[in-house]
Parts: C-alpha cells; sequence; structure tokens
C-alpha cells in the first residue's frame, strides 16, 4: 500500500491532526504510529478551495499494514 500522511491545517476539532492517504483515499486521524521506513516527497494535490492543483509535502511510505484502533492508526 501507498501511505501519504500531512498535516490537517484544516483541524477544528482539536484532535484530528493528521490526513493519512491510502492508495489515494483520504482519511483523517489523532495520531499515526509508523514501523516502517519513510521518506519525504512533493505531491500535486488538488485544493478546491483554490480550485487548482497545488503542491504538497508528504511524510510517504509503504506498508504491508494498516490498523486502526479508533482515530489511530498504526502502519506496518
Amino acid at each position: 500500500m501507498d501511505i501519504k500522511i500531512r498535516y490537517n491545517h484544516n483541524c477544528t476539532d482539536d484532535k484530528m491532526y493528521w490526513r493519512v492517504i491510502i492508495n489515494s483515499v483520504e482519511f483523517l486521524a489523532s495520531d499515526i504510529k509508523i514501523n516502517v521506513p519513510t521518506y519525504t516527497t512533493r505531491d500535486d494535490v488538488y485544493d478546491p478551495q483554490r480550485n487548482e492543483m497545488v503542491n504538497k509535502h508528504h511524510i510517504t511510505c509503504k506498508a504491508n499494514a494498516v490498523i486502526w484502533d479508533d482515530t489511530v492508526v498504526e502502519i506496518n
């Protein structure tokens, strides 16, 4: 699985700080545990507020398993 992680600048609940993109599908998480090697990528993503593609930095990794415990995600 391709995993990309970035900070959720739209966090309004003081809990869901992270955007976790798994195979191009976005989920929100409060905490992340990463147990695989990671690297930084710069990726173009669509920003609906600006109606254009923008460049964002991600913590990126390849995972064999993703385990959710409520709002906490563990990446293995």
